[in-house]
């Protein structure tokens, strides 16, 4: 999830993105509100009406999950965090957070944001639901806004759950942290109970199956295994942040690199290099400059037997410094970097300078390291 994502605009500095899972679940609510809640709820109406309700209503729903997650990174940024973007996909949207609040106070206030805004929203819409009715206008726009009304409240109870990391889970672990005064001891306990919530959540959906509420309960099992992974993560993440705090990647970057000439042969390559050394990943020298890199998974595309006519030169890539890091720059960007390009390794360069390697398994390696020493 959210590897593929489109910018739609941005409100002030924050992206708004789509994730394209949304695009399907735009279309499946659609679908659903056009050919079942809106015909069962208002007869008699024509089909290309229905369409026109459900395709209305379900782009007003998905306004509103923004405006939600608006409300969390509006009064995140008043305490000074840094919002990446927001990005809507199937399951609804996601404030996507640099760092975690830096108190229990700003954890606790950007938690309620998103449900007040809901609350606001589906009074609004119940408000004008009775004023299409005071002043007789169509039904069409009765029914838009009575389901919206009803959807954000629906928003705002399930927010409101105290499993983490939906918003009452925040709340829980704002609470938790002014009790103990510990972020991470707050969130493992407020993430168990995030994934008790979610496989419960799980549960009901397979009875509902069982008792032939398909629809629910499918949507039941994906909401809860979803909640269950996201608390799961949401508490991987605070730990390897917590593990990397106050580190750059210059401190524990690999500065000594094992480099391959740009002359020699492929066969030469893989026999003096990639089968005595445990790397995937090599910078080519040439004439004391680097030109770029050569990665095991290249060489393997390559036939064994045209190993001695290919030079490492002729496979030789410079797609590894596209995603290159800086020696002074946060540890955490290392990993999502790796992260976002499928990678274990990445260069860290410097004025233009290849200066060294980081790979993943040095960083949960001192993770492991400063987390053993610090509890």
């Amino acid at each position: 999830m959210f590897r593929k994502q489109l910018t739609i605009f941005h409100v002030g500095e924050i992206p708004i993105r789509l994730d394209l899972s949304w695009f399907l679940i735009l279309l499946l609510f659609s679908w659903s509100l056009a050919t079942h809640f809106f015909p069962l709820e208002y007869r008699g109406l024509h089909t290309s009406t229905y369409w026109f309700m459900g395709i209305a209503a379900a782009l007003l729903l998905f306004t509103s999950v923004l405006l939600h997650e608006l409300g969390h990174s509006l009064v995140g940024r008043h305490f000074g965090i840094k919002i990446r973007g927001i990005t809507l996909f199937i399951f609804g949207g996601v404030a996507d957070m640099a760092e975690e609040p830096y108190s229990p106070k700003a954890e606790f206030l950007m938690a309620v944001a998103g449900p007040l805004v809901s609350a606001v929203l589906a009074v609004v819409f119940w408000l004008i639901a009775k004023g299409v009715v005071l002043f007789r206008l169509p039904l069409v726009f009765y029914g838009i806004a009575e389901y919206l009304s009803l959807a954000n409240t629906f928003l705002l109870i399930f927010n409101l759950l105290p499993g983490f990391p939906l918003d009452g889970g925040r709340v829980v672990r704002a609470a938790l942290w002014k009790a103990m005064g510990s972020l991470t001891r707050s969130t493992r306990i407020a993430s168990a109970i995030g994934r008790g919530l979610g496989i419960t959540i799980a549960l009901l959906g397979l009875v509902s199956l069982f008792f032939g509420g398909q629809i629910s309960g499918i949507w039941l099992v994906l909401i809860g295994l979803f909640l269950r992974r996201a608390a799961e993560a949401s508490y991987q993440n605070l730990y390897i942040r917590s593990g990397l705090e106050g580190l750059r990647i210059k401190d524990f970057m690999t500065p000594r690199l094992v480099s391959i000439p740009a002359e020699i042969s492929l066969a030469v390559a893989v026999q003096e290099f990639f089968l005595r050394h445990p790397y995937h990943i090599y910078p080519v020298v040439q004439e004391g400059h680097v030109v770029g890199f050569i990665e095991d998974k290249i060489v393997k595309t390559i036939s064994s037997d045209q190993w001695q006519a290919k030079s490492v030169l002729d496979v030789t890539t410079t797609d590894p410094f596209k995603s290159a890091v800086n020696p002074d720059d946060d540890a955490v960007k290392a990993l999502v970097t790796m992260a976002q390009n499928g990678v274990g390794r990445v260069p860290v360069v410097s004025e233009g300078q290849l200066v060294g390697i980081i790979s993943r398994r040095d960083i949960m390696e001192m993770i492991r390291i400063r987390m053993a020493l610090t509890k």
